[in-house]
């Protein structure tokens, strides 16, 4: 199933049921492109009868929300680039492949809060991206982790490339044993509260200066020579 706006605006859509599916579902690009109203599955989304590689696709620059109180069940995700997903319930999903600039909010796992749920990672979060398209992984609510279980180890080549994490538990929720989760050397920020995700190599804070040149001005601020560890002159 393809979905796709039939014009020069961005498709909107409400599933107010919790929709079945048994084949790959594709959205166009843009859908749900709105701040304040997304594609928003109101009960979840079930793929379970799908086969497994079935994919659920999403076009670049889309919001799609995921809503209480039913589960999510989802085969492969495929996100294009610049999306915004926002997972409210508990869900189970096999791969969730990211592009460039998407943002994922992860169910938070306080049961005090609203939006709260539990997260099964059963093969692979792919997110690995360049320096020019970092990729947002975090809860759905700011300093209340999101538990997420994953069931492989994501390591060496698996593991994250150009990623911000925040508040991101790696919990062996099933008592199946507590997988790895690297962050690959010098290229994952740790933005903060997150458990059991190894950062190699992971990089202190540090202050910088600006050092302007001569008659630089505010210009200078774009001269990346200007910027000096020490708060030397090192022109």
């Amino acid at each position: 199933m393809f979905i796709q706006s039939s014009g020069a605006q961005q498709a909107i859509i409400d599933f107010r049921a919790r929709p079945i599916f048994h084949a790959q579902v594709e959205f166009g690009e843009a859908a749900g492109g709105n701040a304040t109203i997304q594609v928003r599955f109101r009960r979840g989304v079930n793929f379970t009868p799908a086969p497994a590689g079935t994919k659920f696709i999403t076009g670049n620059d889309s919001r799609i929300e995921f809503l209480n109180p039913d589960v999510s069940v989802i085969r492969d995700m495929d996100v294009g680039e610049n999306n915004v997903l926002t997972f409210n319930n508990d869900l189970t999903i096999d791969n969730m492949n990211l592009s460039r600039f998407d943002v994922v909010n992860f169910p938070n796992s306080n049961p005090i809060n609203g939006n709260n749920g539990i997260t099964t990672i059963n093969n692979f979060i792919r997110a690995r991206e360049s320096c020019a398209g970092w990729i947002n992984i975090r809860s759905n609510l700011t300093g209340e982790q999101a538990q997420i279980d994953f069931q492989t180890a994501h390591i060496g080549t698996n593991g994250f490339l150009y990623t911000f994490m925040q508040d991101i538990f790696n919990n062996d929720i099933d008592a199946s044993g507590l997988q790895i989760v690297e962050a690959d050397p010098a290229t994952v920020s740790d933005v903060g509260n997150n458990t059991n995700i190894t950062f190699i190599n992971d990089q202190p804070a540090r202050d910088f200066y600006w050092v302007p040149s001569i008659n630089d001005g505010i210009a200078g601020f774009t001269n990346g020579g200007d910027w000096n560890a020490l708060g030397d002159d090192n022109h």
